[in-house]
């Protein structure tokens, strides 16, 4: 919901929680379905601190960060702040934009899908147009 508010250039507020903070999901090691390499699994779940990188994007050395951060306890200070300064985060807002929905012309699901659909019969990652 974040990237697609920050589409179409609206204020966001991020919520750390004091229980299961951010982006990075809480992985079953033991799941038989998980496609990644164990060994690269388990080197990102120890080296992930999520008490201080909570919207630390898996596998990349990036926190998705799109505008306000804020905890429930400063939520009214972070609420008036985002109201008095609405553009305060614009660039930061506009490179993940850029960086995560790159084109927006209508037709992400069919890239996406045309991509899925490339990795699953050649193995290989292509970015389709």
């Amino acid at each position: 919901m974040i990237l697609e508010a920050a589409i179409i250039n609206k204020t966001t507020i991020q919520l750390e929680l004091d229980s299961y903070p951010g982006c990075f999901p809480d992985i079953n090691t033991n799941d038989e379905k998980i496609c990644i390499d164990p060994n690269i699994l388990s080197h990102e779940i120890d080296s992930t601190d999520r008490s201080t990188n909570p919207f630390k994007i898996s596998f990349l050395d990036e926190e998705l960060i799109v505008d306000y951060v804020s905890s429930i306890y400063d939520i009214d200070k972070t609420i008036k702040e985002a109201i008095s300064n609405p553009n305060k985060n614009l660039d930061k807002r506009k490179y993940w934009v850029e960086k995560c929905c790159w084109k927006i012309d209508g037709k992400t699901n069919d890239r996406i899908f045309d991509m899925i659909n490339h990795f699953i019969i050649n193995k290989k990652i292509k970015q389709f147009n």
